[in-house]
Order: structure tokens, then sequence, then C-alpha cells
């Protein structure tokens, strides 16, 4: 999740290196979200109104480890976050449209 974290900000600077950091937290925050693989977790992290980035990963490792504690208990782990993956085209898409 840190290596996600890390590639989410760093791409955030390249691709909007002129924005306000508040503008960049909130699109951090969000793309960081959307990359939960949980279906549950994007609507349960936007509920808890984070501030900023650490913020919706503090939340995320909370509600993880609650979830895996509960899939432990059913005999069922998986993840939470997708393998991270380089986003560039991604990033590249939203700064050219």
């Amino acid at each position: 999740m840190a290596e996600l974290v890390q590639n989410i900000r760093r791409l955030t600077n390249l691709v909007y290196p002129k924005a306000p950091q508040d503008v960049k937290e909130t699109l951090a925050m969000e793309q960081f979200v959307d990359a939960l693989v949980n279906p549950e977790m994007p609507l349960k992290i936007k509920q808890s109104r984070p501030v900023d980035l650490n913020d919706a990963v503090r939340h995320t490792v909370e509600l993880e480890s609650f979830y895996r504690a509960e899939r432990r208990q059913q005999g069922m782990v998986g993840p939470t976050v997708t393998q991270p993956h380089s986003g560039t085209k991604e990033m590249d898409d939203m700064r050219y449209t």
C-alpha cells in the first residue's frame, strides 16, 4: 500500500505541478480510493470524510484490519488494494482531456 501511495503522490505532482497542494491532495486521495479492490471500501472511506491522503490511508488500514479479522474467522483472506501499476496512461489521459 505504501508503494501505491508513493506512486499516486508522484504522478499527481508530475501531472499537476502548479496546482495548489490542497487540490493535489484531493486528487491523490480520490485516486487512492478508486484503487481499492474491496467494493465496500470506497464508500466507507468516503463516509469517513478523510481530510487528506494520509487520513484516507489510515482509515483504509483500519478497515482492512477489521475485514481481515472477519474473513479470518470465516476462513477467507484477500487483497484490499490492487497491485501498484504505473498509472501513467491514466494520468496522461487526465492531463490531455
